[in-house]
């Protein structure tokens, strides 16, 4: 009687990891996005399916300035997702301050720090931004893009790269209490860009995570196994380490041509 109980019981077990299992699969292949913008592995814009996507990597919807914004917190300010690359593992993102409209005074903004798995893409340019300037003379009206928010009286200045001079010269006339931090953008002309157009068009990260690909075209869905911290692929079976149903010598035959085509 007791060997039945325990069969019974072992079974029910099985049959609820399956159910949870299969569960996993229905939900990461729903497909999400954030307004036009199309969300999946390695993002995740739900918490609850955090298991669909890859630590680090969660992203949250705003819809408090119009049409939905998808926000990526970095260093613990909002930065706004403009296009996410997914065949080259990019994204084009700048700080929500640049990007929210009508926005007239700035919060202190600090120089970025990246966490691990996002690193800046090469060949990229900076802005030099001045903050909580207290000289509001005429010589440097030219630069401001807006006031402090710790003192609307103040100015927020932002400066080219190639004008380093320049940006000594405002530091100094800006007095004490003020602030310079360079902030990362894309290539630009000084000569016929705004630096608050340019601040707003933001610039280009790349991203280390868990290849997803071969999970792909083998039929699964991407995701992450927090219990034993790792990528899994949601087969229809159960999860797999990589791919679903181990290839056969003919797939992999297959690939090797596809490449060679290629």
């Amino acid at each position: 009687m007791s060997l039945s109980i325990a069969t019974f019981q072992t079974r029910k077990l099985e049959a609820s990891k399956q159910l949870w299992e299969d569960q996993r699969l229905q939900n990461c292949s729903v497909p999400r996005s954030c307004g036009s913008q199309e969300i999946s592995f390695p993002f995740y814009i739900e918490e609850d399916y955090n298991y669909c996507g890859y630590p680090g990597f969660h992203l949250s919807c705003d819809y408090n300035n119009g049409d939905p914004r998808t926000i990526l917190k970095l260093d613990g300010d909002d930065y706004i997702i403009h296009t996410i690359f997914y065949q080259n593992k990019s994204l084009i993102v700048s700080n929500a301050a640049f990007s929210t409209p009508n926005t007239t005074c700035f919060a202190p903004l600090r120089k970025l720090s990246l966490p691990n798995n996002f690193f800046l893409t090469p060949n990229q340019s900076q802005v030099f931004l001045l903050q909580n300037c207290h000289n509001t003379s005429s010589e440097l009206i030219k630069y401001k893009i807006g006031c402090s928010a710790e003192n609307d009286t103040n100015w927020v200045l932002a400066l080219p790269e190639n004008d380093t001079n320049r940006v000594a010269e405002a530091s100094e006339k800006c007095e004490a209490g003020s602030r310079t931090v360079d902030l990362p953008v894309m290539k630009y002309s000084s000569e016929t860009e705004g630096m608050k157009e340019v601040l707003s068009g933001g610039f280009m990260l790349s991203w280390i995570a868990s290849d997803c690909n071969f999970c792909n075209s083998t039929g699964g869905k991407c995701g992450f196994d927090y219990s034993s911290y790792r990528f899994k692929c949601y087969c229809s079976d159960r999860p797999h380490r990589a791919h679903c149903d181990p290839p056969t010598g003919q797939y992999l035959y297959s690939l090797l041509v596809k490449s060679t085509l290629v």
